[in-house]
């Protein structure tokens, strides 16, 4: 059924939908489904008091030019740190807001300088 679904039904869904939950309840429907979710450029991420598996799970999920917002909070420890090891800054190239709660000194002195790569 989902098949026939045009995809701009989709992006409507998708904006009531968190990341996660569009992923984990559209993966692996079909190959249209799939096709679309790795094009589609708009998740907003927000991994504040985000469990490590759900976190892996998205991280694994889509890639970075596919996010247009990002919240990481070190109220999971080492959150931040972690994120930057998984993905580089330059990539992301569709990236509108960026959001670090609770960052620590450390992370905040190596992040700091790539910000202004960038593009937006």
């Amino acid at each position: 059924m989902f098949h026939l679904l045009p995809n701009e039904l989709f992006y409507e869904v998708f904006e009531y939908l968190t990341t996660y939950d569009i992923l984990y309840a559209f993966k692996g429907l079909n190959k249209r489904i799939n096709v679309f979710l790795s094009k589609y450029k708009k998740y907003d991420l927000n991994f504040i008091s985000c469990s490590k598996w759900k976190f892996d799970f998205v991280c694994q999920s889509i890639s970075s030019e596919q996010f247009r917002s990002l919240i990481l909070s070190d109220d999971t420890p080492r959150q931040i740190h972690l994120f930057f090891n998984l993905f580089y800054i330059r990539q992301f190239v569709n990236l509108e807001s960026l959001t670090l709660i609770e960052i620590t000194e450390q992370d905040s002195n190596k992040l700091l300088p790539k910000l202004s790569h960038l593009p937006n």
